[in-house]
């Protein structure tokens, strides 16, 4: 039997992307990566009941931003000109990158595991992430 569970992550995405150099050490270059990851690794943790698998599996992930101000009239009604997507930051690749880093070790053993995916970025009332993520059976 396939499980799939689904979880979502409230507040703005974090992204993973480029790295610092600190001397010996290098650091990822956006500050609040940490907390955004912990909130993840939370929340697939309070989802994903059970040790961590090693099927493949397939995510699907949607990427919520409120939309801005200047989207609506001043009566508070969308203008008609107003884009229907979010073509603008986050960076839909680097949010994954940090997203499936942090279900490491929770939901999956490696990250390597995923075989399958996609994902919208959309507006919504608030900044969010919506995440389902399933076993891939061997007939899929």
């Amino acid at each position: 039997m396939r499980k799939v569970v689904r979880f979502e992550v409230m507040g703005k995405p974090a992204t993973k992307g480029s790295f610092k150099p600190m001397g010996k050490f290098v650091k990822h270059d956006n500050k609040n990566l940490q907390g955004w990851t912990g909130r993840v690794a939370w929340a697939a943790a309070a989802a994903w009941h059970g040790l961590p698998t090693e099927r493949p599996m397939a995510v699907e992930l949607v990427i919520w931003k409120s939309r801005p101000k200047k989207h609506y009239r001043t009566n508070g009604q969308l203008k008609p000109d107003a884009p229907t997507h979010p073509a603008t930051y986050p960076d839909a690749e680097k949010v994954e990158r940090a997203l499936y880093d942090a279900m490491t070790g929770i939901v999956y053993v490696d990250d390597a595991q995923l075989c399958a995916g996609q994902w919208w970025k959309r507006y919504g009332e608030h900044d969010k992430i919506d995440v389902t993520i399933q076993e891939l059976l061997d007939h899929d």
